[in-house]
């Protein structure tokens, strides 16, 4: 998300860009987050964390290696800008899944800081790293360094999620549980997958966009 912030201006004097294309550049990303905000709910609590989360890692990864080949419509680059923003929407779902399965009922705050706290030391790092490597290797190049390094870590994590389930046998209980068996049959120390969706509870959707706050 924050190589565009960066990027932006080598790129606005690169193509020509006026300051109206280049928010609507910044914007694309936005269309994409708050398209699968509830869908990326909705599949982490069904499909489980650890399918949803490297999906999205590969999904906004891979857009952010093709925008430096699509920067040169504004289509394209709208679209994997749109992309990235799409990955990154159901990362906060799959990862709280994944605590909800795994992590004691005790120790959850504490993840969840620490996992969510991660994002903002990222994006710290990612803001100081990005003009070093756009003086150095053009403005290309944050593209590639980042979503290169996302491609690796959705190829990786996998076999990470596979060996841990070999060390730990209540671990891959835990994981590989369907939500709603999670719910019902208890949890791990503690544990468990109190979001689950019930079949049985009919969302209230009609309720929500009626609701003031949530169209706010």
């Amino acid at each position: 998300k924050i190589n565009m912030s960066v990027a932006i201006i080598p790129m606005a004097h690169a193509f020509g860009w006026s300051s109206s294309v280049s928010g609507t550049v910044q914007a694309s990303f936005f269309w994409g987050y708050l398209l699968c905000q509830i869908p990326g709910g909705y599949l982490a609590s069904t499909l489980g964390g650890r399918r949803v989360l490297p999906a999205g890692v590969a999904l906004w990864s891979v857009m952010t290696c093709l925008v430096p080949a699509l920067a040169v419509t504004m289509p394209g680059l709208c679209i994997a800008r749109a992309g990235v923003g799409m990955g990154e929407a159901v990362a906060p779902s799959a990862a709280t899944d994944l605590v909800a399965r795994v992590v004691p009922a005790s120790e959850r705050s504490r993840a969840v800081s620490v996992i969510f706290g991660g994002l903002h030391v990222g994006s710290v790092v990612g803001l100081l790293t990005a003009p070093a490597l756009i003086l150095s290797f053009g403005w290309e190049s944050v593209f590639y360094v980042f979503g290169g390094m996302g491609v690796v870590w959705a190829l990786w994590y996998p076999g990470l999620l596979e060996r841990l389930s070999q060390e730990d046998p209540e671990f891959a209980r835990a994981l590989r549980r369907a939500p709603q068996a999670t719910d019902k049959a208890g949890d791990m120390d503690g544990g468990g997958h109190a979001a689950a969706l019930d079949p049985e509870v009919k969302i209230p959707w009609r309720a929500f966009m009626r609701s003031g706050p949530v169209r706010a």
